[in-house]
C-alpha cells in the first residue's frame, strides 16, 4: 500500500484483506490508506464487533491525543521498504513438525502466493529447500505451530 500511494498520490486508496482488529485500523492508516474495508471479520464475529473496534479508536485517538486520522496518517511509510530491501537469510529454512500438521495447507497458499513454492506437500513434510527464502511466513499461518525456522545443515 505504501509503494502504490507513493506510485499514485492522487489515487485513494482503501486497505482491505486481514483486517481483524481496531489495531489493524491503525496500522493501514499509517500506511496512507484513504480508508479500510472489512468483510471476513463482520461475517466471523457479526457487525457488532466493529462498535466494539470503534469504542477502542476513541480510546487511542484521546490516549494519543489525536482528533482525526489525518494526524497520523502514513506517519509509518518512512520505516516501509522495497521488497528487494529485505535481508532475507536464505540458511534459515522451516521444519515442518508432520505429526502437528492437520494439513490445512496455509503454509502451502502462503508459500505459493509469496512466489516460493518450496513448500510442496505439507503432511509429509516435503520442502524445496533450493526455493526457501527463508521468510517464515508459512511458520506466521499455521494455526498448530506446526513448523519452525532452523538453520541449514
Amino acid at each position: 500500500m505504501s509503494q502504490l500511494n507513493k506510485a499514485f498520490p492522487d489515487i485513494p486508496l482503501s486497505g482491505i484483506g486481514g483486517i481483524d482488529s481496531w489495531e489493524n485500523i491503525i496500522e493501514y492508516i499509517m500506511i496512507e490508506t484513504t480508508s479500510v474495508q472489512v468483510c471476513t471479520a463482520a461475517m466471523w464475529y457479526g457487525f457488532d464487533i466493529i462498535k466494539g473496534w470503534l469504542e477502542h479508536l476513541e480510546i487511542f485517538f484521546r490516549e494519543q491525543g489525536y482528533s482525526s486520522f489525518e494526524d497520523f496518517r502514513g506517519k509509518a511509510n518512512q520505516y516501509v521498504g522495497t521488497f528487494d530491501s529485505l535481508k532475507v537469510d536464505e540458511s534459515i529454512v522451516p521444519e515442518l513438525d508432520v505429526e502437528k500438521c492437520i494439513s490445512c495447507m496455509k503454509c502451502f497458499i502462503s508459500c505459493r502466493d509469496a512466489a516460493s513454492n518450496a513448500i510442496q506437500e505439507p503432511k509429509l513434510g516435503e520442502i524445496d529447500y533450493d526455493a526457501c527464502v527463508g521468510c517464515s511466513l508459512c511458520v506466521q499461518v499455521c494455526p498448530m505451530n506446526a513448523i519452525t525456522m532452523v538453520r541449514k545443515s
